[in-house]
């Protein structure tokens, strides 16, 4: 993780862009853009009723139109809910693509980084049997024959690691739960 300092500046323009990002986001989601335009269809419906009822003479006209101010009210109020839940998933699902994105990252590094160790590993043993391969009497191109062959030094080196590793780790666990 970045922990870079920012100035106002440079946090106000990053707001910025994620703020675009997310209406990008947005523009692009069908369910979201259904959902905005039911919602502005019943705010206007609303308001629409509301202009009509206020415009009425008496007070008994504006009471006839109660039951449809209210079901207009709840009408408006229910696409809100309906547009800030698919706003909601809209996010969500971004936020889930940067998690899944860092994640990748962070495995990307740890196998590069694991590649890495495992050849400076395979370095330095291969210069450690080499060293006493030679000093028993072979020639460096048996050594590298018997090196990178099938059922080569380096794989049974790598076998023999992998059953001590084994090993210790069934004896720690029969340690741990030895009544």
């Amino acid at each position: 993780m970045n922990n870079t300092a920012y100035s106002q500046q440079a946090f106000e323009q990053r707001q910025q862009e994620r703020a675009q990002q997310m209406q990008t986001l947005l523009n692009n989601d069908a369910t979201y853009q259904a959902a905005a335009r039911a919602l502005q269809t019943a705010q206007q419906e609303l308001e629409h009723l509301e202009t009509f009822v206020k415009n009425q003479p008496t007070l008994e006209r504006r009471l006839q139109y109660n039951q449809n101010m209210v079901e207009a009210r709840q009408a408006a109020k229910d696409a809100e809910k309906t547009a800030l839940v698919a706003h909601n998933a809209v996010y969500h699902q971004a936020q889930l693509a940067k998690i899944e994105a860092e994640k990748q990252a962070k495995n990307q590094a740890r196998a590069e980084q694991q590649a890495r160790l495992a050849q400076e590993e395979e370095a330095q043993a291969k210069k450690t049997y080499k060293a006493s391969y030679l000093a028993a009497g072979g020639t460096e191109a048996q050594f590298e024959a018997a090196w990178s062959g099938p059922n080569g030094l380096w794989e049974k080196e790598l076998q023999a690691r992998a059953q001590a590793n084994v090993a210790a780790a069934q004896h720690h666990m029969s340690q741990r739960y030895a009544l």
